[in-house]
């Protein structure tokens, strides 16, 4: 065998092993894509034309031979339906790679209804391209929006129909506000209040303090929780409000909880008693300048001595009357 020979034979060894492990290598990544896909959350389908070539682990447990056929065959008119509206004006054909979304009706592989999420999108496969099917199970996520969506109602609800108006507010620009707030101000139940400064409702010297404690509170200092101010209506009156607030969170940043109950009739009634018992107070006095007076307990015990009493008998207030 010449020298030439031997070389051409050493080169093609050297091709062969190249080749050997080539294919090794190819061969490990296959099955550790394979490994990855039949492990993977979402089920998978690879299927042309009218065929399915292939399905993961998930896609059998989960639906089954026979429902992952029938989902197969139900996906493909939509899917033809989807490209249409995607086609491009220039080539009039799909743009490769392009990804749609399908939200699709299956049936369990032991038995039911279940809500999927179907991504699709071409892919190279054998050297085709194929029609790579991604499922997830979506049914506890749409149970959860439901549930989700009736607490917002419920939540939506119980604000609205409380009797102290409720602001959520950053610094002091209003995020929310209920019907009784709007109702407190002498607002119509439509006016919309977004965006507004809460510290416009106030009463001018309160105004200040307001201000301060909200931001102060929204840095995380330490204020005042509840206390009393003055807001203006609509018509111009005065409401005495007693204010609650605490820190919350609003579309993911911090805000404001404000309680604003109208205590004006509580005050004006508060008032009136403080009046009379002043008048009573008078009254007592003047008729009793020349008489005692005394109010007792059911022990005969003097609760009250008019000032005539106080005079004759010294303050007499809580001893027995005999």
């Amino acid at each position: 065998m010449s020298k030439n020979e031997r070389k051409k034979i050493s080169d093609f060894e050297k091709e062969l092993e190249t080749l050997r492990s080539t294919v090794t290598s190819l061969t490990g990544k296959q099955e550790l894509f394979q490994s990855l896909v039949d492990c993977s959350m979402e089920g998978m389908i690879l299927g042309r034309n009218q065929k399915i070539l292939y399905m993961n682990k998930t896609v059998l447990a989960l639906l089954g031979d026979k429902n992952a056929g029938d989902l197969y065959k139900k996906l493909l008119p939509a899917l033809k339906e989807s490209k249409k509206q995607k086609i491009s004006p220039k080539t009039k054909r799909v743009i490769p790679g392009d990804v749609f979304h399908h939200l699709m009706k299956g049936k369990k592989k032991r038995g039911g209804d279940i809500d999927l999420e179907l991504s699709t999108v071409m892919v190279p496969y054998q050297g085709k391209q194929t029609l790579l099917v991604c499922i997830r199970d979506i049914s506890n996520r749409k149970k959860l929006k439901s549930e989700l969506d009736a607490s917002k109602a419920l939540y939506e609800a119980l604000l609205d129909n409380s009797r102290d108006g409720i602001i959520i507010a950053r610094k002091t620009s209003i995020c929310y506000a209920n019907r009784a707030l709007k109702r407190i101000v002498g607002m119509d139940e439509n006016t919309d209040i977004l965006g507004e400064d809460v510290l416009n409702r106030i009463a001018p010297e309160y105004r200040k303090l307001v201000r301060n404690r909200a931001v102060a509170r929204q840095r995380g200092e330490e204020v005042p929780s509840q206390y009393e101010i003055k807001a203006i209506t609509k018509d111009g009156s005065i409401a005495d409000l007693e204010l609650s607030a605490t820190m919350t969170t609003f579309d993911g940043e911090p805000a404001s909880l404000v309680i604003l109950r109208d205590i004006t009739e509580k005050k004006q009634l508060e008032e009136a008693i403080r009046k009379s018992e002043a008048e009573l107070q008078a009254i007592y006095n003047s008729v009793g300048m020349r008489f005692t007076i005394l109010k007792l307990d059911k022990d005969c015990r003097v609760i009250k001595i008019n000032r005539r009493g106080r005079e004759e008998f010294g303050d007499m207030a809580g001893s027995l009357c005999y």
